[in-house]
């Protein structure tokens, strides 16, 4: 089975940009509107990281963070959350988030920090 890491953004014109990358550096992933999606398709299936922006409708990224960690099932899976307000960081990485990711991402970078998932 392939591993994928699943993304989670409400925003189309960024999913469409970072979703070029990631096919060009063959890696794969699947995405989530927003974090109530999100959280259905990792129930489901667990995927091997979850990269989640913080401002979302339905359900926040710092939520969903949350509801990860605190399922037995989905507790050890990396969460990294990227936003724009530098502000997120701290409580991001008090729910258990492994990266903080700041937007405007570097996009190389990003695709480097996505690879040692995988590896």
């Amino acid at each position: 089975m392939v591993q994928k890491i699943l993304l989670v953004d409400d925003n189309p014109e960024l999913r469409e940009i970072i979703s070029l990358f990631l096919h060009e550096a063959s890696i794969a992933h699947e995405w989530a509107c927003d974090g109530e999606v999100a959280w259905e398709k990792i129930q489901a299936a667990p995927p091997v990281a979850v990269v989640t922006d913080v401002d979302m409708p339905h359900l926040n990224g710092l939520t969903l963070c949350h509801l990860i960690k605190a399922s037995p099932q989905t507790c050890t899976t990396p969460v990294l959350v990227m936003s724009g307000d530098p502000s997120h960081e701290t409580q991001a990485r008090a729910l258990g988030a492994r990266e903080f990711l700041a937007k405007p991402l570097d996009m190389p970078q990003f695709v480097e920090q996505l690879r040692r998932f995988l590896a």
